[in-house]
């Protein structure tokens, strides 16, 4: 059964200038300097932009499982399976599954509800799942004025020490930025860290340093600004942002469940080192069709932090709405 981990309530408010950093971001200032520039200008108010970048295909997947690869490097996965070992049309595979503890951490704007269609399916599999609620995220009350990336962190650890043996952390989007700080503060009880379209840092940089390169995103030019160091998305956008090909039930649900996300976990930049994040195995989703986190930029973080092995999903930025049954059967195959 899926467990959902509620976040530990987290307190001490952080204030940072989220209008000033828009403002670099449309105005393509160094990201080196984004984090104190951000802190000092907590009072300015912008909106973000991003240019377009030269576009390159995700790097082709190296999984060394079964599926297909097609002369542009996509790979496609086996169905999701309903039995371990077992194909959807339940031609068995000839392999068992070894079960895994998967804990699935959400991205930005999303909440736990994210993964409803992806965690029955990894359980099927023979999976144990938890689902992590980040804090001031889907249905967790905490103010999003007081959270930082290290009460993010403490969330998907609180789900580490609860599942009792080393799981394997799934990170969409920000959640990889959260799941990297994870393995670093606990190594020894994580077997795998997977990105799904996840932010993946080196050492000292954030989020925000991150998207700066990212000018194959549309996000910045939908950012609403609360002037209160929270941002939205316009209601309007987040279908073409997220979820582009999703259907409009999914859409609606992206929309009725959009909360203001706070800035400064955003901006925090995460320290890695080679002794504990270095030493847990990475792999990586790519999605084919992201205007979020583009593939350009999904696969220079992926040359600057080699991973284990990558598998490509032919989607927009959330496959957990759009092909919950490729996403699982692509993460299944990616851990060994």
């Amino acid at each position: 059964m899926t467990r959902t981990i509620t976040a530990p309530d987290v307190t001490g408010r952080v204030t940072l200038g989220l209008a000033a950093a828009l403002l670099l971001l449309a105005c393509g200032t160094d990201p080196a300097t984004t984090a104190d520039d951000a802190a000092a200008s907590d009072d300015d108010a912008a909106t973000s932009d991003t240019d377009e970048p030269e576009t390159t295909s995700p790097a082709t997947a190296t999984t060394g499982e079964p599926g297909t690869t097609d002369a542009e490097g996509t790979t496609t996965a086996e169905p999701t399976t309903g039995e371990p070992g077992t194909t959807g049309d339940g031609q068995t595979t000839g392999e068992p599954a070894e079960d895994h503890t998967f804990v699935l951490v959400h991205g930005a704007w999303m909440g736990a509800w994210s993964w409803q269609s992806v965690a029955p399916l990894l359980e099927a599999a023979g999976h144990e799942v938890r689902v992590v609620e980040l804090p001031a995220h889907g249905d967790d009350a905490t103010d999003p004025h007081t959270v930082t990336l290290d009460g993010y962190r403490d969330a998907v650890l609180a789900a580490v020490l609860d599942a009792g043996e080393p799981v394997v952390l799934v990170g969409h989007s920000m959640g990889g930025m959260v799941i990297s700080a994870a393995a670093e503060a606990e190594p020894d009880g994580i077997e795998a860290l997977v990105y799904v379209a996840g932010y993946l840092p080196a050492d000292g940089q954030s989020l925000l340093d991150l998207s700066f390169t990212d000018a194959g995103s549309i996000l910045g030019q939908h950012i609403v600004d609360h002037g209160d160091g929270t941002a939205s998305i316009e209601t309007d956008a987040i279908g073409e942002v997220f979820c582009s090909d999703c259907t409009g039930a999914d859409v609606a649900l992206l929309q009725d469940h959009h909360r203001p996300e706070a800035f400064a976990p955003l901006a925090t930049p995460v320290a890695l080192t080679d002794a504990a994040f270095g030493s847990v195995p990475r792999y990586y989703v790519h999605t084919a069709q992201d205007v979020a986190v583009s593939p350009a930029l999904q696969a220079q973080m992926v040359t600057a932090s080699p991973v284990a092995a990558e598998a490509t999903v032919d989607t927009a930025h959330a496959p957990m709405l759009s092909d919950p049954a490729g996403l699982a059967a692509a993460i299944v195959e990616l851990v060994p």
